[in-house]
Protein backbone atom coordinates (compact mmCIF):
# COMPACT_ATOMS: atom_id res chain seq x y z
CA UNK A 1 0.00 0.00 0.00
CA UNK A 2 1.28 3.44 -0.97
CA UNK A 3 0.62 5.47 2.17
CA UNK A 4 1.99 8.65 0.56
CA UNK A 5 -0.57 8.50 -2.23
CA UNK A 6 -3.35 7.79 0.28
CA UNK A 7 -2.29 10.76 2.45
CA UNK A 8 -2.10 13.07 -0.52
CA UNK A 9 -5.57 12.02 -1.73
CA UNK A 10 -7.01 12.46 1.75
CA UNK A 11 -5.56 15.97 2.05
CA UNK A 12 -6.88 16.88 -1.37
CA UNK A 13 -10.32 15.62 -0.39
CA UNK A 14 -10.30 17.66 2.79
CA UNK A 15 -9.19 20.77 0.90
CA UNK A 16 -11.97 20.31 -1.65
CA UNK A 17 -14.50 19.93 1.18
CA UNK A 18 -13.27 23.15 2.79
CA UNK A 19 -13.51 25.03 -0.50
CA UNK A 20 -17.02 23.77 -1.18
CA UNK A 21 -18.10 24.61 2.37
CA UNK A 22 -16.77 28.15 2.07
CA UNK A 23 -18.47 28.57 -1.32
CA UNK A 24 -21.80 27.34 0.09
CA UNK A 25 -21.46 29.67 3.07
CA UNK A 26 -20.87 32.66 0.78
CA UNK A 27 -23.93 31.73 -1.31
CA UNK A 28 -26.05 31.48 1.82
CA UNK A 29 -24.81 34.88 3.01
CA UNK A 30 -25.51 36.45 -0.38
CA UNK A 31 -29.03 35.00 -0.50
CA UNK A 32 -29.69 36.21 3.04
CA UNK A 33 -28.53 39.73 2.18
CA UNK A 34 -30.66 39.73 -0.96
CA UNK A 35 -33.71 38.55 0.99
CA UNK A 36 -33.27 41.25 3.63
CA UNK A 37 -32.80 43.87 0.96
CA UNK A 38 -36.01 42.87 -0.79
CA UNK A 39 -37.96 42.80 2.46
CA UNK A 40 -36.92 46.26 3.65
CA UNK A 41 -36.65 48.02 0.29
CA UNK A 42 -39.59 50.12 -0.89
CA UNK A 43 -40.93 48.96 -4.20
CA UNK A 44 -40.62 51.48 -7.01
CA UNK A 45 -43.31 51.65 -9.65
CA UNK A 46 -42.50 53.28 -12.98
CA UNK A 47 -45.43 55.00 -14.68
CA UNK A 48 -46.02 56.79 -17.95
CA UNK A 49 -49.13 58.91 -17.34
CA UNK A 50 -50.91 60.31 -20.40
CA UNK A 51 -50.46 63.89 -19.15
CA UNK A 52 -46.66 63.57 -19.03
CA UNK A 53 -44.11 63.21 -21.80
CA UNK A 54 -41.64 61.12 -19.79
CA UNK A 55 -41.65 58.31 -17.28
CA UNK A 56 -42.11 59.03 -13.61
CA UNK A 57 -41.47 56.76 -10.65
CA UNK A 58 -43.14 56.46 -7.27
CA UNK A 59 -42.28 54.33 -4.26
CA UNK A 60 -44.20 53.73 -1.07
CA UNK A 61 -43.08 57.04 0.50
CA UNK A 62 -41.65 59.24 -2.25
CA UNK A 63 -42.05 60.24 -5.87
CA UNK A 64 -39.93 62.07 -8.37
CA UNK A 65 -40.33 65.70 -9.39
CA UNK A 66 -42.36 64.98 -12.50
CA UNK A 67 -45.11 63.16 -10.66
CA UNK A 68 -45.35 65.76 -7.87
CA UNK A 69 -45.64 68.56 -10.43
CA UNK A 70 -48.30 66.57 -12.25
CA UNK A 71 -50.37 66.20 -9.08
CA UNK A 72 -49.91 69.90 -8.30
CA UNK A 73 -51.17 70.83 -11.74
CA UNK A 74 -54.16 68.52 -11.30
CA UNK A 75 -55.06 69.98 -7.90
CA UNK A 76 -54.77 73.58 -9.13
CA UNK A 77 -57.01 72.94 -12.12
CA UNK A 78 -59.53 71.15 -9.94
CA UNK A 79 -59.68 73.92 -7.34
CA UNK A 80 -59.24 76.82 -9.73
CA UNK A 81 -62.22 75.88 -11.90
CA UNK A 82 -64.91 76.15 -9.26
CA UNK A 83 -68.55 77.02 -9.78
CA UNK A 84 -71.46 77.14 -7.32
CA UNK A 85 -72.69 73.88 -8.79
CA UNK A 86 -69.55 71.74 -8.61
CA UNK A 87 -68.47 72.27 -4.99
CA UNK A 88 -69.86 68.86 -4.06
CA UNK A 89 -67.81 67.25 -6.81
CA UNK A 90 -64.68 69.09 -5.62
CA UNK A 91 -65.20 67.83 -2.06
CA UNK A 92 -65.68 64.27 -3.27
CA UNK A 93 -62.59 64.45 -5.50
CA UNK A 94 -60.28 66.02 -2.92
CA UNK A 95 -61.38 64.12 0.20
CA UNK A 96 -59.30 60.95 -0.47
CA UNK A 97 -56.03 62.88 -0.85
CA UNK A 98 -56.38 65.30 2.07
CA UNK A 99 -54.25 64.89 5.15
CA UNK A 100 -56.32 64.57 8.36
CA UNK A 101 -54.67 67.67 9.81
CA UNK A 102 -55.98 69.89 6.99
CA UNK A 103 -59.21 68.06 6.12
CA UNK A 104 -61.63 70.12 8.23
CA UNK A 105 -59.97 73.42 7.37
CA UNK A 106 -60.02 72.60 3.66
CA UNK A 107 -63.68 71.59 3.62
CA UNK A 108 -64.65 74.71 5.58
CA UNK A 109 -62.79 76.87 3.06
CA UNK A 110 -64.65 75.19 0.19
CA UNK A 111 -67.98 75.84 1.90
CA UNK A 112 -67.07 79.50 2.39
CA UNK A 113 -65.99 79.79 -1.23
CA UNK A 114 -69.25 78.22 -2.39
CA UNK A 115 -71.33 80.68 -0.37
CA UNK A 116 -69.35 83.64 -1.68
CA UNK A 117 -69.74 82.51 -5.29
CA UNK A 118 -73.47 82.00 -4.86
CA UNK A 119 -73.85 85.44 -3.28
CA UNK A 120 -71.75 87.18 -5.94
CA UNK A 121 -73.07 84.91 -8.72
CA UNK A 122 -69.59 84.30 -10.13
CA UNK A 123 -67.63 81.30 -11.31
CA UNK A 124 -63.87 80.77 -11.37
CA UNK A 125 -61.56 79.55 -14.11
CA UNK A 126 -57.83 78.91 -13.76
CA UNK A 127 -55.40 78.96 -16.66
CA UNK A 128 -52.02 77.55 -15.50
CA UNK A 129 -48.89 79.03 -17.01
CA UNK A 130 -45.97 77.73 -14.93
CA UNK A 131 -45.38 74.72 -12.64
CA UNK A 132 -42.34 74.75 -10.34
CA UNK A 133 -40.95 72.28 -7.82
CA UNK A 134 -38.73 73.41 -4.95
CA UNK A 135 -36.58 70.52 -3.79
CA UNK A 136 -35.43 72.15 -0.53
CA UNK A 137 -38.98 72.53 0.79
CA UNK A 138 -40.83 69.93 -1.28
CA UNK A 139 -43.32 72.58 -2.41
CA UNK A 140 -45.06 72.60 -5.78
CA UNK A 141 -46.05 76.01 -7.19
CA UNK A 142 -48.60 76.40 -9.97
CA UNK A 143 -48.90 79.95 -11.30
CA UNK A 144 -51.40 81.17 -13.85
CA UNK A 145 -54.36 83.42 -14.56
CA UNK A 146 -57.43 83.22 -12.32
CA UNK A 147 -60.51 84.40 -14.18
CA UNK A 148 -63.68 85.36 -12.29
CA UNK A 149 -66.76 85.51 -14.52
CA UNK A 150 -69.76 87.50 -13.33
CA UNK A 151 -73.45 87.07 -14.18
CA UNK A 152 -73.16 89.47 -17.11
CA UNK A 153 -70.23 87.59 -18.61
CA UNK A 154 -67.65 90.19 -17.60
CA UNK A 155 -64.28 88.75 -16.64
CA UNK A 156 -61.70 89.83 -14.06
CA UNK A 157 -58.22 88.41 -14.49
CA UNK A 158 -55.56 88.19 -11.81
CA UNK A 159 -52.30 86.33 -11.53
CA UNK A 160 -52.67 83.60 -8.90
CA UNK A 161 -50.42 80.91 -7.47
CA UNK A 162 -51.41 77.64 -5.84
CA UNK A 163 -48.86 76.27 -3.39
CA UNK A 164 -48.96 72.58 -2.41
CA UNK A 165 -47.00 70.30 -0.11
CA UNK A 166 -47.62 66.81 -1.48
CA UNK A 167 -46.43 63.72 0.37
CA UNK A 168 -46.57 60.11 -0.79
CA UNK A 169 -48.18 57.45 1.39
CA UNK A 170 -48.52 53.90 0.05
CA UNK A 171 -47.92 55.09 -3.54
CA UNK A 172 -50.72 57.66 -3.33
CA UNK A 173 -50.49 61.47 -2.94
CA UNK A 174 -51.37 63.09 0.37
CA UNK A 175 -51.99 66.83 0.35
CA UNK A 176 -50.66 67.99 3.72
CA UNK A 177 -50.62 71.75 3.05
CA UNK A 178 -52.12 74.16 0.57
CA UNK A 179 -52.07 77.90 0.10
CA UNK A 180 -53.22 80.22 -2.65
CA UNK A 181 -52.43 83.88 -3.16
CA UNK A 182 -52.27 86.56 -5.80
CA UNK A 183 -49.03 87.09 -7.67
CA UNK A 184 -46.09 84.87 -8.54
CA UNK A 185 -44.74 81.90 -6.60
CA UNK A 186 -43.23 82.57 -3.18
CA UNK A 187 -40.18 80.40 -3.55
CA UNK A 188 -37.39 80.22 -0.98
CA UNK A 189 -35.65 83.27 -2.47
CA UNK A 190 -38.87 85.28 -2.46
CA UNK A 191 -39.70 84.22 1.10
CA UNK A 192 -36.25 85.31 2.26
CA UNK A 193 -36.69 88.70 0.59
CA UNK A 194 -40.07 89.12 2.28
CA UNK A 195 -38.59 88.24 5.68
CA UNK A 196 -35.75 90.71 5.14
CA UNK A 197 -38.21 93.43 4.19
CA UNK A 198 -40.35 92.70 7.26
CA UNK A 199 -37.31 92.80 9.53
CA UNK A 200 -36.25 96.14 8.10
CA UNK A 201 -39.78 97.50 8.39
CA UNK A 202 -40.08 96.37 12.00
CA UNK A 203 -36.67 97.82 12.73
CA UNK A 204 -37.66 101.17 11.24
CA UNK A 205 -40.86 101.22 13.28
CA UNK A 206 -38.85 100.83 16.49
CA UNK A 207 -36.19 103.35 15.44
CA UNK A 208 -36.78 106.78 17.13
CA UNK A 209 -35.06 108.64 14.31
CA UNK A 210 -37.33 107.01 11.74
CA UNK A 211 -40.44 107.83 13.75
CA UNK A 212 -39.24 111.44 14.14
CA UNK A 213 -38.73 111.77 10.38
CA UNK A 214 -42.16 110.29 9.73
CA UNK A 215 -43.77 112.77 12.16
CA UNK A 216 -41.96 115.66 10.51
CA UNK A 217 -43.19 114.53 7.09
CA UNK A 218 -46.78 114.69 8.27
CA UNK A 219 -46.61 118.51 8.66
Amino acid sequence: MNFQTLFTSWQGLRTAVYILSAFCASLIAANLALTLGLVFRDETVVLVPPILDSRVSVSRRQADEGLLKSWGLYFSQLLGNATPGNIGFLKESMAPVLSPKVFNEFMAALNTQAEEMRFDRVSLRFEPRLVQYEKSSGLVFVTGQSVATGPGGDERRKERTYEFLIEIRNFMPLLSRMDTYQGSARTAKVREKLRTRDRRRNGDEHNPDTRRRDNQNEY
